[in-house]
């Protein structure tokens, strides 16, 4: 016959049970429309209300199995703690008896913890600890995760014990499915905006194709106006203008093809300390008086691979940018430091690889970023400026060099306090390469030459005819591959330059220059091209490494490459170098 007390205790485990079973329905539910940080919280809050609790803390065991991660306190303890929170990392070695379950592997009560030794105290802002209950989470002999309650009124006992152990259990299964499904549809979102940047840059690189014809035929017809003009005359500054509206327009145009990843690059080992820190004077003016440059150089000085004008077209436009969120008074801090990531720092970046980096950050305390505003950020045209203010490239071009040179780009911005963006360029181990002699310049740019040109594009193929007709070249135009093989047929070895489009219907320049370099060993070629780099990738022997021309081009720029490529003096400035991120 059972006793009054034990009745009593039989009534008591019933409605603790009772209580334990609702409050895990409770918790699934709660995990469908919540995030896995939020649903962590929530476990150690139905722990503590549980067991009568007023502290409760969830640490991830790490994968080296001597390292705790903090990854959130109880709502109660983050009310009336203020040490270090989420994030903080302790050495199990060097951590006191509230990790003896850890040692141990199975749960620890300390209902005696103000008066045990083999404490090694407490950060300063935590929480008092008079008592404590900590259980550890085992997954195919691995330590996972600990739980801890502490601070209960009366002793922890059996019941606390196994009550704390379920929600353990139960916490590490449900929200680690939950970041598993966090992780995917991050990825999955990235993947996505990848995709989608990837898409639209293929149609700027097409449209940055057939605009730079155009700017190519307006840029040539006003050289050889301006050249005809008398200086003085109202016409010629008329003339001068325009063409200086025509360079903007080729400027604009090269920002599409950088965002498409199209653009001919020079890569060389830059040394990214002095070449930032001399770009500061420039950017101080360009930023304005209200605005403080600060600069925090790495250590070390590292280099990267890759062209010296896209580095300093990716600081300029994100400190133009930042500038622009700081309503003309503020702070901008441009930083560089050296970085190592491994296959876990790359897990949660779609674009991330492991390998040593260069960081370039720059900070602001402007205005921010809202967070529906983030995943656009880096679209063409897409701006949250007032109209008229911003063309919607800048932070776009920023992308496209990125990825043109293996590197990829975080952001992390909060409204009202500011944005940060990380860039992660490839460590190169070579030497700064040195400073490159001048060009050399030619008084005499004319020729008697005979030159095939081939072009698609009808005003264009008519403008470069009659500039290097002008110039005393034989010239014979042709509007296709099918009519220039005719042309080389025809005029055998006495054709000493083929100039021809790179990309055009049926067949590329590429290989209609291989076609007649079988006939005609000693032909020259010059490619002219919006973006050379898409076909001339990978193109090693230096006999065959062919010059080009960037669209749009003047005639004076014309002339002159024609000279350099018959005179064999051709420049290293203007030899092709290729990415290997180009696009194929």
């Amino acid at each position: 016959m059972s006793t009054i007390g034990d009745t009593r205790s039989d009534s008591s485990e019933l409605d603790r049970y009772q209580r334990t079973t609702a409050a895990l329905f409770r918790l699934l539910e709660y995990a469908t429309n919540h995030s896995s940080q939020e649903l962590l919280q929530e476990f150690l809050d139905e722990a503590e209300t549980l067991t009568g609790s007023k502290i409760g803390f969830f640490h991830y065991v790490e994968e080296d199995q001597v390292t705790l991660s903090l990854q959130t306190w109880s709502s109660n303890t983050l009310r009336n703690c203020s040490a270090p929170g989420a994030g903080t990392h302790y050495p199990i070695n060097n951590a006191g008896v509230w990790v003896d379950c850890v040692r141990v592997g199975a749960p620890v009560i300390h209902n005696d913890y103000a008066t045990m030794s083999g404490k090694r105290g407490l950060p300063e802002g935590h929480a008092e600890v008079i008592r404590e209950l900590v259980v550890p989470v085992i997954r195919g002999g691995k330590l996972k995760a600990i739980l801890g309650v502490g601070n209960k009124a009366e002793f922890y006992d059996d019941g606390d014990q196994q009550v704390v152990s379920q929600l353990a259990s139960l916490a590490w299964e449900t929200v680690e499915r939950k970041r598993r499904e966090e992780e995917r549809d991050h990825l999955r979102g990235e993947l996505t905006q990848s995709q989608k940047l990837e898409s639209i840059g293929r149609l700027a690189g097409g449209v940055a194709h057939d605009y730079n014809n155009m700017l190519t035929v307006i840029q040539g017809h006003l050289d050889l106006a301006i050249q005809s003009i008398d200086r003085e005359s109202e016409l010629y500054h008329d003339l001068q203008e325009a063409y200086r509206a025509a360079e903007r327009s080729a400027a604009l145009t090269r920002q599409l093809l950088a965002f498409a990843r199209k653009q001919a690059t020079i890569p060389k080992h830059v040394q990214v300390n002095e070449s930032i820190e001399d770009m500061l004077g420039m950017l101080r003016r360009i930023l304005g008086e209200g605005i403080e440059l600060c600069w925090q150089p790495s250590e070390h000085p590292a280099c990267v691979f890759m062209d010296p004008t896209q580095l300093d077209q990716v600081l300029a436009n994100l400190c133009v940018n930042a500038r622009d969120a700081l309503s003309g008074h503020g702070r901008i801090l441009v930083r560089t430091r050296e970085i190592e990531l491994d296959a876990v720092d790359c897990h949660s970046h779609a674009d991330a690889r492991p390998g040593r980096f260069l960081l370039l950050s720059v900070y602001d305390n402007g205005c921010g970023i809202a967070p529906d505003q983030l995943p656009h950020i880096f679209e063409p045209f897409y701006t949250n400026k007032e109209s008229g203010l911003g063309t919607g490239l800048g932070l776009a071009t920023v992308y496209g060099i990125v990825q043109q040179n293996g590197g990829f780009i975080e952001v992390d911005s909060t409204p009202g306090k500011g944005s940060s963006f990380n860039v992660y360029f490839p460590r190169s181990e070579g030497a700064p390469d040195p400073e490159s002699e001048a060009p050399v310049h030619y008084r005499d740019q004319v020729g008697a030459e005979t030159i095939l040109l081939v072009e698609d594009e009808p005003m264009l193929l008519s403008l470069a005819t009659r500039i290097l007709h002008s110039l005393g070249y034989r010239v014979f135009p042709a509007a296709d591959a099918e009519q220039a093989i005719s042309l080389g047929h025809r005029l055998g070895p006495v054709l000493n330059l083929l100039i021809t489009d790179v990309v055009m219907p049926m067949q590329n320049g590429q290989d209609l220059a291989h076609y007649l370099r079988r006939r005609n060993p000693e032909l020259k070629v010059l490619y002219i091209s919006a973006y050379p780099a898409q076909v001339l990738e990978g193109n090693d022997n230096p006999k065959e490494q062919a010059t080009f021309l960037q669209k749009p081009f003047s005639a004076h720029e014309l002339a002159r490459k024609v000279r350099f490529v018959f005179d064999g003096s051709l420049h290293r400035e203007y030899r092709v170098i290729h990415s290997n991120n180009d696009m194929k």
